[in-house]
């Protein structure tokens, strides 16, 4: 129930989501949506509110939420990345990002002066063969770190050795890290893409000691939620999300991590409350979760729209 007695309820395929509702590990923000400034409907309609650049544009509310500038389409950092220059000095000295993304490098955790540790579902980004013990593989890597230690005058040629170094020393100590951290014995859903994310996440997290780490970004993505010419996936989808998150804070339990670990939606907006014929159109305030141990939870902060 609203504070204004209005009851809400969620889709029946939510019921893990629920669950952590009702013990009070998450919360809901409701009609959220990118802010230059504080926005009234009559500066919406005389002109006067100063707005976000490209509103209903899925690439620029992409840009505004990662960044959290959204006056701007050409941000030089994201809010992740600058919390992480912030907090660089908790961490202790690693080749390995306190920054890790499953969907690639992203505006979130990027900044000037920190990086993004990028990696597929599953594995650690890495050179094929490169600790194959067979003679041909040896002899092919003794001649890669030959060309590697050469020294180069050309400042593009000694960047990229550079980085391809550290690429390298980096891949090395994630894999060492995960293999002496304590398996994750929950169990996470191997057909549900969001699961395997936050499975990766959850090991990442199991191996923070062994890459120097108290402080650390993961972002995972989930694509497929414009539904204009149809519905139908929208409650699969729902239901693959509520049983992601729940797998994933089951894990952060048995890690002994749920009250330090906070896990948070974004979503480029809302959709429109009528229907388009089919599915519904892009409009701006759309609703978040945030899940976690240390959540003052079984709420909804903002103020849910009056759907008359």
């Amino acid at each position: 129930a609203l504070p204004d007695g209005r009851q809400l309820a969620l889709n029946s395929n939510l019921s893990e989501l629920l669950g952590l509702y009702e013990s009070e590990k998450a919360a809901f923000v409701a009609n959220a949506g990118t802010l230059v400034e504080a926005t009234t409907v009559a500066g919406v309609q005389d002109g006067s509110a100063k707005l976000p650049l490209g509103l209903f544009s899925h690439s620029d509310q992409q840009l505004h939420w990662q960044s959290g500038l959204p006056d701007t389409r050409s941000p030089s950092s994201g809010w992740g990345g600058r919390l992480a220059e912030i907090f660089a000095e908790l961490n202790g000295v690693s080749g390995v990002s306190m920054n890790i993304s499953l969907a690639g490098i992203n505006l979130f955790q990027s900044s000037a002066g920190t990086s993004v540790y990028s990696k597929a579902v599953g594995s650690v980004p890495g050179l094929l063969n490169w600790d194959n013990p067979l003679p041909g593989y040896v002899a092919r890597r003794q001649a890669i770190d030959s060309v590697l230690d050469a020294e180069y005058q050309n400042v593009f040629k000694k960047s990229f050795v550079a980085g391809t170094k550290e690429a390298i020393a980096a891949s090395k100590e994630y894999s060492d890290a995960l293999a002496s951290a304590d398996p994750v014995a929950s169990p996470f859903t191997p057909a549900n893409s969001i699961s395997m994310q936050l499975k990766d996440v959850a090991e990442s997290i199991s191996a923070r000691s062994g890459l120097n780490k108290k402080r650390q970004t993961f972002f995972v993505m989930a694509g497929g939620w414009d539904h204009h010419s149809s519905l139908d996936p929208h409650p699969r989808m729902l239901a693959e999300l509520s049983q992601a998150i729940s797998e994933f804070q089951v894990a952060m339990g048995e890690l002994q991590l749920e009250d330090k670990v906070t896990l948070f939606t974004a979503s480029d907006f809302g959709r429109t409350l009528s229907s388009n014929g089919e599915g519904s159109d892009h409009a701006w305030g759309g609703n978040q979760i945030v899940v976690g141990g240390a959540v003052n939870g079984k709420k909804v902060y903002g103020d849910y729209p009056d759907l008359a």
